[in-house]
């Protein structure tokens, strides 16, 4: 049977109401983790909560959702997504804890589905400090979490190992996922991170109809490259 990956992206129509004025001034800190002792509950499962963006695309006929990271690079502040995510979006706005604002296209990469999104300072909100794992580090059966809004619930914290690797340099994690977790940054125990999640894979079944597995997850990696396109852009 032929295996492929499905995106994760659910694109239908929700109703939004937010209001009011922003007046409270924001946390310039940056998160971290310091020890590889889990203490998830209070370290690092706490970091990657904080961190989670639900974000919405808005069009003139539809709103789809899925999730990012809201990270601090360089002194920036952006949010960390799969690129299919917000690909073609009218307007993205991105929602952290009490506060619903503007996301703009800074950087993406369409072959390995990575978008960062230029953000403003989230009020009260740590951005995670962003920090790759040496990809030739990764091991079988390292434990890794991800923070996301699948079908429009969470912020849900999810745990998963990684199970091999795919020749499109990609991972493959046994973990969970469904719609709307695209986009959500995948961190190593030490809060690295070693990629987004990018979809959940498809098989043919006995009928000959696609099957979802929700329990094989394909993250793509965040590679130095798109990083050295930030630093550019940065710098000049």
């Amino acid at each position: 049977m032929t295996a492929f990956f499905k995106k994760l992206l659910i694109v239908g129509l929700i109703f939004l109401g937010c209001s009011g004025e922003i007046t409270k001034q924001p946390n310039s800190q940056t998160s971290s983790v310091t020890s590889t002792n889990v203490g998830l509950a209070t370290g690092l499962e706490k970091i990657s909560r904080e961190t989670s963006v639900k974000i919405y695309v808005l069009n003139d006929d539809s709103v789809g959702h899925g999730s990012g990271t809201y990270i601090k690079y360089r002194g920036h502040y952006f949010v960390l997504t799969a690129y299919h995510v917000t690909q073609g979006g009218q307007n993205i706005i991105g929602e952290l804890g009490d506060f619903i604002l503007p996301l703009t296209p800074f950087v993406h990469n369409e072959t390995s589905d990575i978008a960062i999104l230029s953000a403003p300072k989230y009020p009260d909100a740590k951005p995670l400090n962003l920090r790759l794992v040496d990809q030739g580090k990764i091991k079988i059966g390292q434990r890794v979490l991800y923070t996301g809004y699948p079908n429009l619930t969470g912020p849900l914290t999810i745990y998963g190992t990684v199970a091999g690797f795919s020749v499109t340099n990609s991972i493959i994690l046994q973990s969970y996922a469904w719609g709307g977790a695209s986009g959500s940054a995948v961190l190593d125990y030490k809060g690295r991170v070693i990629g987004v999640v990018n979809g959940i894979e498809v098989v043919t079944n006995m009928l000959g109809l696609p099957t979802e597995n929700e329990n094989v997850i394909l993250i793509k990696r965040l590679e130095e490259d798109l990083l050295r396109h930030v630093d550019f852009l940065l710098d000049n």
